[in-house]
């Protein structure tokens, strides 16, 4: 019994983990169904699949932000006009433009669905990645406030130090700077992974590595042969 509630208390098994990620998967499809184009727009310009419209999106995300960054306008103004346009084109997608928008019959017909990549996410994989990624944090603080009560001692320890290591970080490098890190970390992270960067860096490494690995193992074994030598020499 103790050890099932132990068990309980660090988190839900593999059978329950899993309906958790099928069920977040499933409302996370019906809530983002209509926005399927949208997302898969914002692939493609990630990935630069179109360079042209990458390149113009690259160069407004970087107005954005150095805006943002550089504007003395107050921060309750931005975050209230931001909000104002977002509910202004809502209305104007879902409510206005239905009703004035009215498709000719071979418009119907020769609809276009928009470019399709098969080796971009559908809204199927992305939302079971998003699911998995949402219950795996859930789960990791889930677990760390049961560490933080069966040991207070190692948490605060762990926290001090955590904290510790991030405010030496702020002290030395500015927080815009972290923040135009963390916006090119967001841009080019789902273009290194589209790509395969990591597994082209790996394949240019191995023989390097191999030639490496073998010469510290040619010399580990002549020093051996080298000290029975001496050992034999002096027996």
């Amino acid at each position: 019994g103790a050890m099932a509630a132990a068990a309980t208390a660090v988190g839900p098994g593999p059978g329950e983990r899993q309906r958790r990620v099928q069920a977040l998967s499933a409302a996370l499809r019906c809530r983002l169904g209509p926005y399927e184009p949208l997302l898969g727009a914002v692939q493609a310009a990630l990935v630069w699949e179109r360079p042209g419209r990458s390149a113009l999106c690259w160069v407004a995300v970087h107005g954005l932000f150095w805006f943002f960054a550089l504007t003395s306008l107050r921060l309750l103004f931005l975050i209230a006009v931001t909000l104002m346009v977002v509910v202004c084109l809502d209305q104007w997608k879902h409510k206005i433009w239905p009703e004035i928008g009215v498709a000719r019959p071979d418009e119907l017909d020769n609809e276009s669905w928009g470019y399709v990549h098969p080796r971009l996410l559908g809204l199927p994989e992305l939302c079971h990645h998003l699911a998995e990624g949402w219950v795996t944090g859930t789960n990791f603080l889930s677990n760390l406030f049961v560490f933080k009560r069966q040991s207070p001692g190692k948490f605060c320890l762990l926290a001090c130090g955590v904290l510790t290591f991030l405010a030496v970080l702020g002290r030395y490098i500015p927080g815009l700077l972290l923040s135009y890190l963390l916006l090119l970390l967001v841009l080019l992270w789902p273009l290194a992974v589209y790509h395969r960067l990591g597994q082209r860096v790996y394949h240019r490494l191995e023989p390097v590595l191999q030639r490496l690995d073998l010469g510290v193992r040619g010399y580990v074994t002549a020093r051996q042969r080298q000290r029975q030598r001496e050992s034999s020499c002096v027996g």
